[in-house]
């Protein structure tokens, strides 16, 4: 699903800087224009806002807090936006970890498959402020709608998902009318 989600933002004409530890996974990507590096450092000091979209904590903290992890390059300013599954701990350390680098983190609970993903028809949950916000709105509507939260971080394995299906199921129903 994340390639589908690049090719949305390269068909935007969004600069996009990638990684990937398998570099065949990102030829598609690199032949419609995006940039590959060769660690995750060095796609943070490239822009100013990161995905991320790792299935287990124990990749994504070494993704993010390794040598060569995504905090290391990643500018006060910058944005890391964490599209996977991950534990609440990990969200909590994601976001702690960010906050002691003077970094900006958001959790984002990303809804719908390939299908929606490819139409940009995901429903996007997000934490953040205003100004994080407004940064974001130009990436994230690409992608979906885009609905935030103020809470600093989700914790997925109780409320998050819940509400995220409540609110989603809401906003159907609502376009419906």
């Amino acid at each position: 699903m994340e390639q589908l989600m690049a090719e949305r933002l390269l068909a935007a004409g969004h600069r996009l800087v990638v990684y990937d530890c398998v570099s065949a996974r990102t030829e598609n990507l690199v032949a419609r224009g995006a940039t590959f590096v060769e660690t995750p450092a060095s796609v943070a000091w490239e822009v100013d806002v990161v995905f991320s979209m790792m299935a287990d904590d124990v990749t994504l903290e070494d993704m993010i807090f390794g040598e060569d992890g995504i905090a290391t390059g990643l500018s006060p300013r910058a944005i890391h936006v964490s599209c996977g599954t991950i534990s609440c701990p990990q969200a909590r350390r994601l976001r702690e970890g960010h906050g002691q680098c003077g970094q900006t983190y958001v959790d984002a609970i990303i809804l719908g498959g390939p299908a929606e993903a490819k139409a940009g028809e995901l429903s996007i949950l997000a934490t953040g402020v205003n100004d994080v916000w407004v940064r974001l709105m130009p990436l994230l509507k690409c992608l979906g709608v885009v609905m935030f939260r103020t809470d600093d971080y989700f914790c997925r394995a109780d409320q998050g998902w819940e509400r995220a299906s409540s609110t989603v199921g809401s906003r159907k129903e609502i376009q419906r009318a």
